[in-house]
């Protein structure tokens, strides 16, 4: 892997809290249009501030603030219509990625 993507992995919402936190949450925890602020809010409650987050175009911006990332699956529907996307965030220093084989 390379010094700033930590990861081969796309981790969906869920994974990505549990990643940095050590707890799981399911159920309507991460729901709708606002899957950013809902994993922020997770990470908050978890006395985890100032993760940052980059759009998938923007992994410069990482790489220039030095940031260890993984990408996340924040697709989401607006109405019927699904809204897929994809968003770097940052992890930190120490966390354990464990790669499948």
């Amino acid at each position: 892997m390379s010094k700033i993507i930590a990861s081969k992995t796309i981790y969906p919402p869920q994974c990505y809290v549990e990643l940095m936190t050590g707890n799981f949450y399911i159920g309507n925890a991460i729901k709708g249009e606002s899957v950013v602020k809902d994993i922020k809010k997770l990470l908050a409650m978890n006395n985890i501030t100032n993760i940052k987050s980059f759009a998938i175009n923007d992994i410069e911006k990482a790489i220039v603030e030095k940031k260890k990332v993984v990408l996340v699956d924040c697709s989401h529907y607006v109405g019927d219509m699904f809204v897929q996307e994809y968003r770097w965030f940052q992890i930190n220093r120490g966390t354990k990625i464990k790669e499948e084989k």
